[in-house]
């Protein structure tokens, strides 16, 4: 076109909206052109263009016209398909709304179980590019040298110097395990423990994260040393009452080992809520600690760990292989012995990489859930096509095409799948605070949980798939038969509807697999969970209050401190009404720290280590500090010999009390009472107990008079009379009574922590056994349906098996037969897949095999009951029919 003819195009197209220009433009700049070249041809240019244009815009408005009649034409249609399809849904309320329901649960339960997912493994750390963060570890050579497992400047430098090229690296002293950064902050009615980690002034810029309130540390900091703080949001809103003012503030915390001295701490920021690096427990005090300190001391280094930052475009196994050309280096200096090596984990698999296993086991359960719910549907949706094929047949005979069918059904399925959706958004929502509440503590970032619309849309999705599809099929079936045939026909299994049938068969049978795979499962791991919660723990203190306490004041050093602070301790304590008895000693099962040694038998203990003979290889034990009412509380049964008494002063020979495995060991079959071992007299033997977790066997141990010798390490047992509570104040009170600075950390009950530690067995067992429960629910429910309509369908051949003389119960064992059929097949499939799937299941199985038996021939009978149960129901409506009316009416 001409400049002119140009501009008074773009003239024509500022008439319309944008959209309508974008939609339409060729079709506009067609219409122009064509009516200026006809107008040329009889008036000139001039005119051509005016008259050209005026055309132009005419033709313009009637496309425009047609445009907007084909798009009402369209919603109106649609609007049609909305008020037919509600229609259709209220002729069968009951039936629509179990298939709302079953879709509901299954998203629902996928929406609850995939926030989990969501927010353990695929939410990214709230830290600046957390793909590139990474923990370092040191892996040292067997037979190492102790002196090699301090780190050494060397090994410092490496990291924080040379290896620069590919990571920035910073150190830390988390509270767990080091007592230095376990900080005591005294309050008015109580002494307690802080969380804390010292971390080099880097820290933050590694990890990438700023502060909420004030600021982090940084590199100017250094000469600051450890007087500088950042606390974590809780900490602040709880000890602090969210001040603003806080920031610039000085508090006063216990701070060491012994000495444990008074230090002044100034806060100068406080993180976001979502900042916590450690996981479960959040770490609530950050204090700064200077490179010059952490490499002052080679030999403690060992208590700090490092995390790096991976430079842009460097990856895991690049910098691991830097580093290990930095150890070749060191190696050939002589700074360190061959063997050593760095090795680096990602950040999110440091703090998941425990529960990961966990969470994809609720994950595939989930899964299998939805399509068991999905298949429900779908089937019960075919079920419809032999209640629908003469309705279908008459609008097709009246001139519904093909397409304005499948269109209708299509807005059928949209409208059900849409209310499952909205029904299962809502479950999800109401069931997500239940469901956050039953995930274990030890589950990291589970308190992040939400529904998340995107895990949501992925299961909707997956039923709007199968809801489509299902209502699709009586559209396409129906273009295959002769109308005439149809409409004729109310009911029958014509010949066109064996794929239904089939299809209705393969669905049946998909269930059965599901669910007989899923009940497999539930009976490995509900076997596993009974038995772990079975075995004998060796003790009786389910109902006995706990409490921690670690005595690291200086004055605790001096002799006698201890022993006077533990009678003072029992005495207040005992005082409390309704406490029956009270016990110390170092750790209570499945928490604390066991302490372990080796000891040798007697009349070893100065021959040559290497080689040892058979008679004279050493014993391992844990060593436990405990008194008399230790045994008592905790209800240690006493095989033989005596518990600790009075005469076990510190000034008497040295005695010790042994568990049943470790006499075994130590002494074979004779008896050790009177025996010693490396100075101490065995004066009793106790039952063996299960402390370090029920997985675990009892392990030996020795037990030795806190008398003799006593231990910072306090954990208090307390036994209370029967129908007594003991309340967590009472015991802060007694405690502060003697010692206002000692913090009580824990108190709690023995039972709580033994069921603590099965929490997360207890949580994934329950949610796949409630699952698999359902799957077997919906398999029934789909059972019924099915059967149900076969009934409907076959009841002209029923009818004249009746006149023929079959009586009912035969054709009831034959409706029930034939429906058993894809139910027992399916049995079959789901057996083999879960016989393979088993491997990977044995990482979560305590003393069960995984190829047990009853673990498949359960499962498998229950499915094949209730799949009979199901069947036998709508079956015995054959008995109700009138062969008679049943033929006058074909």
């Amino acid at each position: 076109m001409a400049d002119l003819d140009r501009a008074l195009y773009r003239l024509l197209l500022r008439l319309y909206p944008a959209e309508f220009r974008r939609q339409h433009a060729a079709e506009l700049e067609a219409i122009y052109e064509w009516c200026v070249s006809v107008e040329r041809q009889r008036r000139g240019p001039l005119l051509a263009r005016i008259r050209g244009f005026g055309d132009a815009v005419r033709g313009a408005w009637a496309l425009r016209r047609r445009t907007h009649r084909r798009r009402a034409s369209f919603m109106s249609t649609l609007a049609q398909d909305l008020r037919f399809a509600l229609r259709s849904f209220r002729r069968q309320p009951m039936f629509i709304a179990g298939l709302v329901l079953v879709l509901a649960l299954g998203i629902g339960a996928n929406g609850a179980i995939f926030s989990l997912v969501k927010a353990v493994l695929l939410d990214p750390l709230p830290y600046r590019d957390p793909d590139r963060l990474a923990m370092v570890y040191r892996t040292m050579a067997p037979r190492h040298e102790f002196k090699s497992y301090g780190m050494t400047r060397e090994w410092l430098y490496a990291l924080h110097g040379e290896a620069a090229d590919v990571m920035q690296t910073a150190g830390m002293k988390m509270w767990r395990g080091n007592l230095d950064a376990q900080l005591d902050l005294e309050l008015d009615d109580r002494a307690e423990r802080l969380r804390g980690t010292f971390v080099t002034s880097n820290f933050f810029q590694v990890v990438g994260v700023e502060a909420a309130l004030g600021r982090v540390f940084t590199p100017a900091d250094e000469s600051a040393g450890p007087t500088l703080v950042v606390v974590s949001d809780a900490f602040w809103r709880r000890a602090l009452g969210g001040r603003t003012s806080a920031i610039g503030e000085t508090i006063t915390v216990a701070a060491g080992r012994r000495p444990r001295a008074a230090r002044q701490l100034t806060i100068i920021g406080v993180l976001a809520p979502d900042v916590r690096f450690t996981y479960p427990l959040a770490t609530e005090i950050w204090a700064l600690e200077s490179w010059t300190e952490v490499q002052r001391e080679p030999g403690g280094a060992i208590l700090f760990e490092f995390v790096s930052r991976l430079n842009p475009g460097v990856s895991v196994e690049t910098a691991e292989a830097r580093l290990a050309a930095l150890t070749e280096s060191m190696e050939r200096r002589g700074l360190t012995r061959g063997g050593d090596r760095f090795r680096l984990q990602p950040v999110d698999e440091w703090v998941a990489g425990a529960v990961r296993p966990t969470v994809v086991l609720l994950a595939g359960v989930a899964g299998l859930l939805l399509v068991i719910a999905c298949v429900t549907v779908g089937n019960a949706l075919l079920v419809r096509l032999g209640e629908r094929q003469r309705e279908l047949a008459v609008r097709a005979s009246l001139g519904a095409g093909r397409t304005r069918l499948a269109r209708q059904l299509v807005t059928e399925g949209l409208v059900l799948a849409a209310a499952g959706t909205i029904a299962g958004c809502t479950l999800a929502s109401l069931l997500l605070p239940i469901f956050r509440s039953l995930v274990p503590a030890t589950v990291p970032r589970a308190d992040e949980m939400q529904v998340d619309v995107w895990m949501l849309a992925f299961a909707a999705g997956a039923a709007i798939v199968v809801t489509v599809l299902s209502t699709l099929a009586p559209a396409w079936q129906t273009s295959r038969v002769d109308l005439v045939t149809a409409i004729k026909r109310a009911s029958g299994p014509a010949s066109s509807a064996r794929a239904t049938l089939r299809w209705r068969g393969v669905l049946v049978a998909v269930q059965g697999a599901l669910a007989a795979c899923l009940l497999t499962g539930a009976a490995l791991l509900l076997a596993s969970f009974w038995r772990l919660s079975g075995v004998a723990l060796g003790y009786d203190a389910d109902d006995v209050v706990t409490v921690e306490m670690r005595l690291l004041d200086a004055k605790y050093s001096i002799p006698g401190a201890i022993g006077l602070f533990e009678r003072d301790i029992v005495s207040r304590l005992r005082a409390i009404p309704g406490v029956e008895d009270v016990g110390m000693g170092t750790a209570v099962p499945f928490r604390g720290v066991d302490f372990s040694g080796s000891y040798d038998p007697p009349g070893c203990e100065h021959r040559p280590p290497d080689p040892a003979p058979p008679d004279c290889r050493s014993v391992g034990g844990h060593n436990r500090h405990v008194d008399n009412g230790f045994f008592r509380v905790m209800r240690i049964g006493l095989v033989r010999g005596r518990l600790f008494d009075a005469s076990d002063a510190p000034t008497s020979p040295r005695v010790a009390v042994v568990s049943q495995s470790f006499a075994r060991a130590m002494f074979g079959d004779v008896d050790p009472i009177g025996r010693s071992f490396e100075g101490y007299q065995v004066v009793g033997v106790v039952a063996d107990v299960r402390f370090q977790s029920l997985q675990s066997e009892a392990a030996p141990a020795v037990y030795f008079p806190r008398s003799q010798q006593p231990s910072a390490l306090i954990a208090v047992v307390i036994r209370a009379s029967p129908g007594t509570a003991i309340t967590a104040a009472s015991v802060h009170a007694a405690i502060r009574a003697v010692d206002p600075a000692v913090p009580a950390m824990d108190i709690t009950t023995i039972g709580q922590i033994r069921s603590a530690s099965i929490a997360d067995r207890r949580f994934y067992t329950t949610t796949t056994v409630a699952f698999a429960a359902l799957a077997l629910l919906l398999t029934a429910a789909g059972l019924v349906i099915v059967v149900a309509r076969s009934v409907v369908e076959r009841r002209r051949e029923i009818a004249i098996r009746t006149a023929l003389g079959a009586r009912g119960g035969q054709l009831v064992t034959l409706l029930v037969r034939q429906g058993l059929t894809p139910v027992v097949a399916g049995v079959a499939v789901g057996l083999g897949a879960a016989w393979i799937g088993a491997r990977w299941l044995q990482q979560f199985l305590f003393e069960v095999d995984r190829h047990a038996a009853f673990a498949y021939a359960l499962p498998a009978a229950v499915v094949l009951v209730v799949g009979a149960i199901a069947c036998l129901w709508p079956a015995r409506r054959i008995t109700e029919l009138a062969p008679a009316a049943v033929l006058r009416a074909e």
